[in-house]
């Protein structure tokens, strides 16, 4: 199974068309395949803190700045 990601949480975004577009075309080669939409998982479970500078993880900050 190929799962096709659509990688950002904003509500109806061009990824989503994007990875709808490309979901067909899987399928019409007869691939069998599922969509990720990132817009429904639920954030809850991620701490803020995973976004703010001043309480991530050292090295996360480096690579963002590179």
């Amino acid at each position: 199974m190929i799962t096709v990601i659509s990688g950002t949480n904003r509500p109806n975004s061009r990824t989503l068309k994007v990875a709808h577009n490309f979901l067909e075309l899987l399928r019409e080669q007869g691939e069998a395949v599922q969509l990720l939409d990132l817009a429904e998982v639920d954030m809850s479970l991620y701490l803020r803190e995973m976004y703010e500078a001043a309480t991530m993880a050292p090295g996360l900050v480096k690579l963002q700045q590179q």
